[in-house]
């Protein structure tokens, strides 16, 4: 019988090891969610523009001009011309009204920002679910072992029960 309650002991010191182990590993991942790669792969991108796309406009006048000898080039052309004018009025506007350059700003930075707070959460997003999918699998493991433990402790309780009254037998028969 000592040997049945020296094997019981031994398990469960075991046990409660393993599952001080475990609960440190837990503790360990969740403090390992802020040192992660979270945010790393982040980029600002603030750049202001000064309303002219030099590429576009290029293109556009060169097609334009090719097509000069068509009168459908010559609507195409027209259409290149006022949409130049509008983007060098907006430039030489900006230069000489403050208020215009601010909203323009205010305009690339509430962008810049929205993409910035996708990334953001997508970043979170992902980090998160990485934590929570470890966690939830080690706390499933530790709830396998902690139930595999008390039924052993049931089984040995009540071994130990039967135990008893055998002895409590005994010791009447022999008194």
């Amino acid at each position: 019988m000592s040997r049945k309650l020296d094997e019981f002991g031994t398990t469960v010191s075991e046990r409660l090891q393993r599952f001080t182990e475990r609960v440190d590993e837990l503790q360990r991942m969740n403090s390992g969610m802020s040192s992660t790669s979270f945010g790393k792969s982040l980029k600002f991108h603030f750049k202001f523009d000064n309303g002219i796309n030099y590429v576009v406009l290029t293109a556009s006048l060169v097609s334009g001009v090719l097509m000069l000898w068509n009168p459908a080039g010559w609507v195409f052309l027209a259409i290149n011309a006022v949409t130049a004018l509008v983007g060098v009025v907006k430039a030489v506007w900006g230069w000489f009204d403050d208020d215009f350059k601010k909203d323009e700003q205010r305009k690339a930075v509430s962008k810049n920002l929205n993409q910035l707070k996708d990334s953001l959460t997508g970043e979170f997003k992902k980090a998160s679910d990485a934590a929570v999918k470890g966690i939830t699998q080690k706390t499933l493991q530790l709830l396998t072992e902690v139930d595999a433990s008390v039924e052993q402790t049931k089984t040995i309780s009540s071994e130990l029960k039967h135990l008893v009254v055998k002895l409590q037998h005994l010791s009447k028969s022999i008194s």
